[in-house]
């Protein structure tokens, strides 16, 4: 009799943890990550879909806004992070970063500031990631990290004041490197990242720079990237490939 109402007891705990974790939303066309900006919460596709298309949503999971932005020539969009507003400027449109890679003549990467109106703001030059952040004293600084002499293992580190405020609990999350293989260049290995659904199995392909084949993996959706061992590879341009992706990375 004891046992009987100590199960009975468990159930309804169980079932009552249970009631309280409901699923709200499902994106299905890509990885959706939210922020809090000063005006609104928003749900956004940090890796691009339809090549150079972000789409955001608002907080009832309303759609808000899809913003296309147009790469330079022989670039590439990777992703876009410090989703924001009022933190570059005092207007309410929404902020962004946007990182693009040198998929033609290798020439490095290029961090651009944008607002929601696909207005260029300004433009960092080549660099792979950054960050916003407040000092001790509250001051609101912002790091952008840059290649000296790509793909030259060369680094600097440039350090802005912003005139704008970061909103509380804000995620900074999804930076744009997120889905860029590191470190890249590399000489032993490397991490070449990708973006699956949990469900999907694909094949990874590896390319050197006449286009040949000289590596396939498996990948899963279970997981966000692989570990390769380059040690072998003779120095130069390689790139992956899997579905319609497609990155790029240096052997030293």
């Amino acid at each position: 009799m004891k046992k009987s109402i100590f199960l009975f007891i468990v159930t309804v705990i169980v079932s009552n943890l249970n009631a309280q974790i409901t699923l709200e939303n499902t994106f299905s066309d890509n990885l959706y990550y939210f922020t809090n900006t000063h005006l609104k919460t928003l749900y956004f596709s940090a890796s691009p879909v339809n090549g150079n298309q972000f789409i955001f949503y608002n907080e009832d999971y309303s759609y808000y806004k899809t913003v296309t932005i147009t790469p330079p020539s022989g670039y590439k969009c990777f992703g876009i992070g410090n989703i924001s507003d009022h933190l570059f400027n005092s207007d309410d449109l929404i902020e962004f970063t946007c990182v693009f890679g040198d998929t033609l003549n290798n020439s490095g990467y290029l961090l651009k500031l944008y607002n929601e109106n696909e207005t260029e703001m300004q433009n960092f030059g080549n660099a792979y990631s950054s960050y916003a952040y407040k000092t001790i004293n509250n001051d609101v600084r912002f790091s952008v990290f840059k290649y000296v002499d790509y793909p030259n293992s060369d680094y600097e580190t440039d350090v802005y004041s912003l005139p704008g405020s970061i909103a509380s609990a804000r995620s900074l999350k999804s930076e744009a490197c997120e889905y860029l293989p590191y470190p890249n260049p590399a000489n032993t290995i490397i991490y070449l990242k990708y973006n699956l659904d949990q469900s999907e199995i694909e094949n990874l392909q590896i390319y050197n720079s006449f286009g040949q084949i000289i590596e396939t993996k498996k990948i899963g959706g279970a997981f966000n990237r692989i570990k390769l061992d380059i040690s072998s590879y003779p120095s130069g341009q390689y790139f992956y490939n899997y579905k319609t992706n497609t990155q790029k990375f240096i052997v030293q």
